[in-house]
């Protein structure tokens, strides 16, 4: 296994840089639909696919089988920003994104992104505006620092 680490430009039309963490030379250079640059990005636990989210209108989400540039799927989510992205780590076609009172839960099928399910915290009464920013996947449920969601 290789270590490598993945970088994200800031442009109108960004692309994602990946680089060997042994020789700190580049690897690949690998195109995106986003616009304006790339917020955040996660690899799957085997590390066949890199996501991504663009700091685009509706904070668009692009999954790339990155070795062979494959972009796998593309979609637009919300206008609230996604502060962070999961990989189920038992699941490498489930992950999360967390963000300005939305947590969303997706799936990768086949060249689709499909919210399976989400929470707002809008829709609930005792929650002030909130911001998710961290997670982790536990016994298939998100468990987080500050709040408990289940």
């Amino acid at each position: 296994t290789e270590a490598i680490v993945a970088t994200g430009e800031t442009s109108p039309s960004p692309c994602v840089h990946i680089w060997s963490l042994v020789t700190l030379e580049p690897l690949k250079i690998i195109k995106t639909f986003h616009k304006n640059g790339i917020l955040n990005m996660e690899f799957s636990k085997d590390g066949v696919f890199l996501i991504t989210v663009g700091i685009d209108l509706f904070y668009s989400i692009q999954v790339t089988k990155w070795k062979s540039e494959e972009i796998i799927a593309f979609r637009n989510t919300v206008s609230a920003c996604i502060f962070s992205v999961l990989f189920n780590p038992f699941d490498k076609y489930e992950f999360v994104t967390l963000g300005y009172g939305n947590i969303a839960v997706w799936n990768i099928e086949e060249h689709t992104l499909l919210r399976k399910e989400g929470i707002h915290v809008n829709d609930y009464d005792h929650y002030s505006p909130v911001i998710f920013t961290t997670g982790t996947y536990f016994n298939y449920r998100v468990i987080f620092i500050d709040k408990e969601i289940f």
